[in-house]
């Protein structure tokens, strides 16, 4: 991948400023992540086949919720593909238009339920779908799983996890300052996940009108934001959520 830098030749993230965080959580997560299909546009097909996920997993989560440790268990669907999508080249595009996310107790706990999904579901381990389990690395602040906002689930690749947590705490600064973010769950998967992202952002926003317009009208998400991710060698798969259930 190319490497930018801004046009002094120093790097991009020289002198920016860096996402205000808090305490991570002890807490553990799962996600499960279904790709029912390619998607042509920014916004996700209706298909029989998302309806029956956002079915399936909405009677799982309402399951989990009756389970010790566990905290929540949400399901969401995807609405739109923002600004900011992988470039030719860079890899295929996470493609995950439903999402059931559990919070746990504890990162074993998530771990236990990772490998039940995975024993349950055999095909979990395929290209069209994602199963993890992991532990909260970085925080904004809590983010409230209750309906009513836009949630962004960011599947991160890049060299190392430590590249893609220092250009995510950058970029975070600037939807901190821009959009007026407060909140964003860093979820780092284990070992045991083989994730093929090093880390995934979950944050949520009261509405379309909060973040979009940054990410489509402001000159320095393209000549900040992606400009760091190109430098850091990270590409960031983003995709906005509705809470389902």
């Amino acid at each position: 991948m190319k490497n930018e830098s801004g046009a002094s030749g120093k790097p991009v993230t020289e002198g920016a400023r860096r996402a205000s965080l808090v305490e991570p959580t002890a807490a553990g997560f799962v996600v499960l992540g279904i790709s029912t299909g390619a998607w042509k546009t920014p916004f996700p097909p209706r298909r029989a086949e998302r309806r029956q996920a956002l079915a399936s997993l909405s009677d799982r989560a309402s399951a989990l919720r009756g389970t010790p440790g566990v905290r929540a268990a949400t399901v969401f669907s995807a609405i739109l593909r923002p600004p900011g999508q992988p470039k030719a080249g860079e890899g295929p595009a996470a493609a995950y238009d439903v999402v059931l996310l559990v919070v746990t107790d504890s990162p074993a706990i998530a771990r236990d339920i990772a490998d039940a999904i995975a024993i349950e579901s055999p095909a979990a381990a395929a290209s069209d779908r994602l199963v993890l389990a992991g532990s909260n690395v970085r925080s904004m602040g809590p983010v409230s799983p209750g309906p009513g906002g836009v949630f962004l689930f960011n599947f991160f690749t890049g060299p190392t996890m430590q590249a893609t947590l220092d250009a995510w705490q950058y970029t975070a600064g600037w939807f901190e300052q821009e959009t007026r973010l407060d909140n964003s769950t860093v979820i780092l998967p284990d070992a045991q996940s083989h994730s093929p992202f090093p880390i995934i952002n979950h944050c949520r926003w009261n509405s379309l009108r909060q973040v979009l317009p940054s990410l489509m009208f402001k000159r320095s998400f393209r000549s900040f934001v992606l400009a760091a991710f190109s430098e850091a060698g990270v590409v960031p798969h983003p995709i906005l959520y509705r809470v389902h259930s």
